[in-house]
Parts: structure tokens; C-alpha cells; sequence
């Protein structure tokens, strides 16, 4: 059982979320959506597209790549990645 924290740049126990109230904006991340963004950090964009998964974890991927360009680029980028892949 784990969170995304964008702004804090990645996952966090379930644990940790109960324990402080430093991670009150950490929001559910599946199993799969998990997978998919530990996966990302790992492969280039064709493997990634080879990669079935349903649209829910899709989409919780989409919304946490974007999460994380919005928390961590000096400017805020003119396209969401939603555009791009969804």
C-alpha cells in the first residue's frame, strides 16, 4: 500500500502517510499504475507503448507524470502529457 506525493517527487509508504500529516496531499496509486512508473524510470517511450494496462492505470500514470512536470519544471509546460498520450 503506497502514495504518490508529486511534489515531494515519488512514493511513500502507507505507514509514513499515517504517521505525519507532512504527506496529507499523498494520493492512492495502484498496483499497476506503481508498476508503470517504476518502469518508466527504466525504459524509453517505444517499450513503454509495447506495455498493455487498463485506462484507470493509465490514466493514474498520466495524472502523476503531469503532477511531477508541474511540481519540478521552472515553467509550466503548454502541453499535458495527457494530450500526448491519452
Amino acid at each position: 500500500a503506497f502514495r504518490f506525493h508529486a511534489l515531494r517527487g515519488g512514493m511513500v509508504c502507507l505507514l509514513c502517510v499515517k504517521r505525519s500529516d507532512e504527506w496529507f496531499a499523498a494520493r492512492e496509486c495502484s498496483d499497476d499504475a506503481l508498476k508503470l512508473l517504476r518502469v518508466s524510470f527504466q525504459s524509453n517511450f517505444d517499450a513503454l507503448a509495447q506495455i498493455r494496462l487498463s485506462a484507470a492505470a493509465l490514466e493514474e500514470w498520466t495524472d502523476a507524470v503531469d503532477a511531477l512536470l508541474l511540481s519540478h519544471l521552472p515553467v509550466i509546460p503548454l502541453v499535458s502529457i495527457r494530450e500526448v498520450v491519452c
